[in-house]
């Protein structure tokens, strides 16, 4: 739900990194809180809004390489590729090694690690270049295209 939800949530914002980062550092610490607070509907409701937060970066981030001046539109989509490529090999690698050679079968250091690796990615969006969402009249604009169309203003149109 929060890859659906967040970025329009986050649209009314001017900038996103602002936004994506706030989310983020919130969410993992509604995370990190799920474990400490008692084993109840309180845990359940961490762990949801967390998630919810958190996963709103994920469509947020996909487009970043095209935004990026040296990669663009030309190599975007192979850069696209590599971004979902290290993503899913992430989701998987990660917590299978890492986290769990850290971790051991700690509960407690198991949602510590993945709150420092929330605190990592969230401090990777600050190096981002600023962006914001679009309308097609600010994109006319920003390109200095006028907002008249073709076909207004004709005699005989329809």
């Amino acid at each position: 739900l929060g890859c659906v939800f967040m970025p329009m949530i986050l649209r009314r914002m001017p900038g996103i990194r602002a936004g994506l980062f706030s989310t983020v550092v919130a969410g993992a610490a509604l995370l990190l809180a799920a474990i400490a607070v008692p084993l109840g509907p309180m845990t359940w409701i961490c762990v949801a809004l967390g998630t919810f937060l958190t996963n709103g970066m994920l469509p947020l981030t996909l487009p970043v390489p095209i935004m990026l001046r040296e990669i663009g539109t030309t190599y975007g989509g192979s850069a696209g590729g590599i971004v979902s490529l290290l993503q899913t090999g992430g989701g998987f690698f990660i917590p299978t090694f890492a986290i769990a050679l850290i971790a051991g079968t700690s509960a407690r250091m198991t949602f510590a690690v993945i709150f420092a690796l929330y605190l990592i990615s969230a401090i990777l969006v600050l190096l981002l270049p600023e962006r914001g969402f679009l309308t097609s009249a600010d994109h006319g604009r920003r390109h200095g295209l006028s907002q008249h169309r073709p076909d207004q203003g004709r005699a005989g149109g329809s």
